[in-house]
């Protein structure tokens, strides 16, 4: 069989990757078409629906609207633009990392049980949660872009950057509304930036606090999984210091990759997908009906974000943890953080 490989950018809004599929679909069939999401090879992205299906009576009872009180995923980089800002400067923050690597992710937690998790059965609910997935407004959305700081230029100082008015966001925070039985009213908060504190990306699921507690919970219990730097499974949930007293404490109970699995090598993502183009196996990549449902979620938004007069990006100083607008953005629609 015929293979054809691509990888992202698709496009850069609804009407172009629609304009770039149609030409594609042209000379090659779906079937034969491998569009790589190198995310959805990430051992910790592919762990999810194991983890979730394979311990269906503890975990998938706390995945819906009723125990969840707010999901997150963020991608949180250290480095800046250097040298990339001509590429940078052409697709941001939202189409580089929110609009398919953290929406993948996403996808994951959110979608229903599939039949199987081989072919098109896991790509189907992955449809049906973006079909149910409301457009970004900008009430749900920060901008920012890094500004010097830490002895680091900031993102128009830098020389590969040519628009030195340019308005890219190389930070972004946005809240996804899902308007089905399972998801309604939880908010899908997708973070991703540059230049900031830390190097993360991790999914928090925060549960809701129950309406009568026997104790007092300063913060929220969580399902968190943590792609890098370590893969990593944990809840952070109440438990007793030791002693005599009765002292409630949060603590991480974990499943920790580099401790189990000690002489085991986490095959890079890369290595992943490409293994199963070789095997023919299109599990993890993109569907062209689910690529283009995807950039129907940001089209709008990246749209009004862009005309000559919207808004300009909250300025963020280069090693810092990025606009206080987006502690506020979580905060108003109930997220706590935890950190």
């Amino acid at each position: 069989m015929n293979r054809l490989v691509i990888e992202k950018p698709f496009g850069k809004d609804t009407s172009s990757c629609e304009d770039m599929m149609e030409k594609i679909m042209a000379d090659w069939k779906e079937e034969e078409i491998y569009r790589i999401d190198h995310f959805l090879g990430e051992e910790m992205v592919r762990t999810l629906p194991h983890l979730r299906f394979g311990n269906e009576q503890l975990i998938e009872p706390l995945l819906n609207k009723e125990k969840v009180s707010a999901v997150k995923v963020e991608l949180l980089e250290k480095i800046g633009c250097e040298g990339r800002g001509g590429y940078f400067d052409e697709f941001g923050m939202i189409r580089d990392v929110l609009q398919n690597h953290l929406l993948q992710v996403a996808l994951m937690v959110a979608l229903e049980k599939p039949e199987s998790l081989e072919g098109d059965a896991l790509r189907d609910e992955k449809r049906k949660v973006l079909q149910a997935m409301r457009p970004v407004e900008m009430k749900d959305a920060v901008f920012g872009q890094y500004i010097k700081g830490a002895g680091k230029p900031g993102y128009v100082e830098d020389e590969s950057v040519e628009d030195k008015q340019s308005r890219t966001e190389t930070f972004s925070n946005t809240v996804i509304w899902i308007d089905n039985e399972k998801w309604k009213g939880v908010p899908f908060i997708l973070c991703g930036g540059k230049a900031l504190d830390t190097d993360l990306c991790r999914v928090t699921i925060q549960l809701k606090t129950p309406k009568n507690p026997l104790y007092s919970q300063s913060k929220p219990t969580e399902l968190r999984i943590e792609l890098f730097p370590e893969p990593k499974v944990y809840f952070m949930m109440q438990t007793k210091t030791p002693g005599l007293e009765d002292k409630p404490q949060r603590t991480e109970v974990m499943l920790d990759y580099k401790t189990t699995w000690p002489n085991e090598r986490v095959p890079g993502a890369y290595e992943t997908v490409l293994r199963a183009v070789i095997h023919g196996d299109q599990t993890m990549f993109i569907r062209e009906d689910e690529l283009i449902a995807s950039w129907k979620v940001y089209t709008p938004l990246l749209h009004e974000y862009e005309k000559e007069n919207g808004p300009k990006p909250i300025e963020y100083e280069y090693g810092s943890s990025g606009p206080k607008e987006s502690a506020e953005l979580e905060k108003r629609v109930g997220f706590v953080r935890s950190d």
